[in-house]
């Protein structure tokens, strides 16, 4: 099957399930492409036969940043675009050009932006024609969605996509019921979002599909050998609001007098200086380390010495929430205890008591007794982090993951009578 994915960024530091879900199914003997609007040059070394398969867009459609016909005038781009349109010689037949252009023109009041929306989508056709592209998906429901939907809508091509988090809960698309009722499906990643979508949005619930997330068994291998002493309390998130760090913190703090422990928390993000004032305001110099942001290989290898995962996930003041958070898998998987709360659709793969330990968010004193329980309990301890591990390798692999989405997107054979 040939898939072309279409993404905000790609390769991405703190997306790595994306490359993990790409790489699983070209392992299965999908050609997949990837569009992506956006450049990150990021530090991340593709295998050379995908990094051949990565088109990055031009005209900055989606997001003007980074697109490298950004300093074109809007007279410059609509020269370019009717040349496009009216061309002889062009990959793309003129009758799809033609309805590639009506639907831009029905969307776009603006001359500029439906310039740039033809010549991005233009291109898009012309990698999907030249790949024979079978189907189209999104991974999160931002504007690359509203790409596939008008690429969709002009070859006909099905699409799909899939919403996780912030797509749902902080940042929604205001034309997401427009774009659903035309996918083929909608994929979330656990059963809370799928309630929300359908309640919110008015989706019927056949229409979205829960397929859990999963990890590379392949690259979460279990540690050598499980270190309770001494006690490691480590996490590993982006440094913003909704990963509750701050809990963390005071939960540290509570921890100081009952507890002998060193936290290593793993991020960069956009409270990265208001926490590092918070650690020196709580005394826990010494104790807590902000590391920044690593590359993935570092932080699984600094699972190796962990005694506990931790993970203080809070709802957001704008509505954000995690949805089944990555992190907590891989450390599973690594045979790690995990300690987070019950929010969203961590419930579903965290089975508290038997997989690991959750307490109600927000909540730095059940936190912190959660922690305890891991630390003054080594069976205990061993226990949960061999269930996890069970879990992980029966219900939320990577190969899992893409064996559901392939069963739902790959055209059936249509039978004779």
């Amino acid at each position: 099957m040939n898939i072309l994915y279409l993404v905000k960024h790609y390769p991405c530091l703190s997306q790595t399930f994306v490359q993990n879900e790409v790489a699983a199914l070209t392992s299965r003997g999908c050609a997949v492409h990837v569009v992506s609007a956006i450049d990150l040059k990021t530090a991340i070394d593709l295998e050379p036969v995908m990094a051949s398969r990565v088109m990055y867009l031009q005209y900055g459609y989606l997001y003007r940043h980074g697109a490298s016909a950004d300093s074109l005038t809007d007279e410059d781009l609509a020269r370019t675009a009717r040349a496009a349109l009216v061309t002889d010689r062009h990959p793309v037949p003129h009758a799809q050009r033609r309805r590639l252009w009506n639907i831009l023109s029905a969307l776009e009041i603006d001359s500029g932006v439906r310039a740039r929306g033809f010549l991005d989508a233009l291109s898009v056709v012309v990698l999907a024609r030249a790949c024979a592209t079978d189907h189209l998906h999104c991974d999160f429901a931002e504007d690359n969605v509203k790409l596939a939907f008008i690429v969709s809508q002009a070859t006909g091509i099905p699409f799909t996509f899939k919403m996780r988090a912030y797509d749902i809960f902080a940042e929604p698309q205001r034309d997401l019921a427009t774009w659903a009722a035309a996918a083929d499906r909608i994929f979330t990643i656990s059963r809370y979002n799928r309630d929300y979508i359908c309640r919110h949005w008015g989706v019927a619930p056949e229409k979205v599909v829960v397929i859990h997330d999963g990890v590379s068994l392949e690259q979460t291998r279990p540690v050598a050998s499980y270190a309770h002493r001494p006690f490691r309390i480590v996490s590993v998130s982006r440094l913003v609001e909704k990963k509750g760090v701050p809990v963390l913190l005071d939960a540290c703090r509570l921890l100081k007098s009952r507890v002998a422990f060193r936290c290593d928390i793993f991020g960069d993000g956009p409270m990265l200086a208001v926490l590092q004032a918070r650690v020196a305001d709580l005394d826990l110099d010494g104790w807590v380390t902000l590391h920044g942001g690593r590359a993935h290989a570092d932080v699984l290898a600094a699972l190796e010495s962990a005694s506990v995962f931790v993970l203080a996930c809070i709802e957001a003041g704008n509505g954000d929430r995690d949805g089944t958070p990555n992190s907590l898998l891989e450390a599973m998987a690594r045979g790690i205890p995990v300690v987070s709360t019950r929010l969203s659709g961590i419930p579903e793969i965290v089975e508290t008591e038997v997989a690991g330990l959750l307490a109600p968010p927000n909540d730095a004193r059940a936190l912190a007794e959660a922690i305890v329980r891991i630390a003054d309990d080594a069976e205990l301890a061993e226990s949960i982090r061999r269930e996890g591990q069970r879990q992980v390798a029966t219900r939320f692999t990577i190969d899992r993951t893409v064996d559901e989405f392939l069963r739902w997107v790959t055209p059936q054979p249509v039978g004779h009578g």
